[in-house]
């Protein structure tokens, strides 16, 4: 014990029941941040990945210089979580309406196999070919200022339309009145964006209104210094994280000041946490400025969760064996062996297995 602990209060001087209820809300914690974890994995870690590394921080929260959200997230690799943080590259072939039964249709068409492996892949080359233009024309009708007055009907590039076979029919390129190459960017982002991204659909996804040109010209379509992730959805991350796991962040600190280690150590560790978590909610914002700043804030971001969650981990587990005697911590030895036995089995049964799935959906 340090030199004032026979004049402060501490956490072992609690009734038994009292403690116990302490040691539950610390382990369910700690529950909680695990689920955060596989969260971060899902919207953030590539294929196979079980956490984000710096480089997907960076194309996270920086993007890529130049580029409009948009733009970013349709020729973003498919590879990534497919949400507005990732790519959306896969709601033009894996995810969109019908994809197999077009691939099929295809085979048909080239008088291929589908239930070939060969003809299989032949013909979803030549459809990814055809979607690819799809992603060209929007990219095009970006960078020429994605005008309403295009929005309907907008003349392709010759580097487009060259590439169309002789009997090439689509419902979204056709030619005009002047026997022109036309694309119609609004029925491309209705079939692909809009069928989830629009006012009454369910999900997370419903809460963008892309089949509103105001919305999406302001907030998705103009090319800026970075493409990273919107800044309303920024705001709204930045809130939540701020109030909600500042709250956990403070009781977890606030009860580890009442242990009874030394109190340099509780001086630094205590509110350490929450101190991490201003400095990487920080850099969330600061990863978006021009390069070679907002990278580096980027690339800081993994290293400051990495900090967060080490400190957290380091005030639950000596907050717990502080609480209590000899019987306590072999109880508590008991509990972390057991949790990393669960661990190791969900690891060997649904980690590891979902993971190789992963990376065999991805091709990799």
């Amino acid at each position: 014990m340090s030199n004032d602990d026979h004049d402060r209060w501490l956490l072992c001087h609690l009734p038994l029941v009292a403690r116990v209820v302490v040691a539950v809300f610390l382990i369910s914690v700690g529950i909680g941040y695990f689920s955060a974890l596989v969260q971060l994995h899902f919207q953030h870690a590539k294929a196979g990945e079980v956490l984000p590394s710096p480089e997907d921080a960076v194309h996270a929260y920086h993007g890529v210089d130049g580029m409009s959200v948009l733009e970013r997230l349709i020729v973003a690799d498919e590879t990534l979580p497919f949400n507005g943080a990732g790519s959306m590259r896969a709601a033009f072939t894996t995810r969109s309406a019908g994809w197999r039964r077009y691939v099929r249709n295809k085979a048909k068409a080239l008088n291929l196999d589908p239930s070939d492996p060969d003809g299989w892949r032949q013909a979803e080359a030549a459809l990814r070919k055809e979607r690819e233009w799809e992603i060209d024309a929007i990219r095009a009708w970006i960078h020429a200022g994605a005008s309403k007055d295009t929005y309907s009907e907008f003349p392709l590039p010759k580097e487009i339309y060259g590439q169309f076979p002789e009997s090439f029919s689509s419902d979204f390129f056709f030619k005009n009145d002047k026997d022109e190459w036309v694309g119609s960017i609004i029925n491309i982002i209705d079939t692909r964006c809009v069928r989830c991204h629009s006012e009454g659909k369910g999900g997370a996804a419903a809460e963008i209104h892309l089949d509103k040109f105001e919305v999406l010209k302001e907030d998705y379509l103009i090319p800026a210094s970075s493409g990273g992730m919107p800044l309303r959805k920024l705001a709204q991350s930045s809130h939540v994280h701020l109030l909600g796991f500042s709250m956990l962040y403070g009781l977890t600190g606030l009860v580890f000041a009442f242990t009874s280690y030394p109190l340099l150590l509780r001086l630094i560790l205590a509110p350490f946490t929450l101190i991490v978590q201003i400095i990487d909610i920080s850099c969330w914002w600061l990863a978006r400025l021009p390069e070679p700043t907002g990278p580096l804030f980027g690339k800081t971001i993994a290293l400051t969760g990495m900090l967060v969650g080490a400190s957290l981990g380091g005030q639950i587990l000596l907050t717990l064996f502080d609480m209590f005697g000899k019987k306590g911590k072999m109880v508590l030895v008991g509990l972390l062996v057991l949790a990393a036995l669960i661990f190791g089995i969900l690891y060997v049964t649904v980690i590891g297995p979902h993971l190789e799935w992963e990376r065999t959906a991805a091709g990799l």
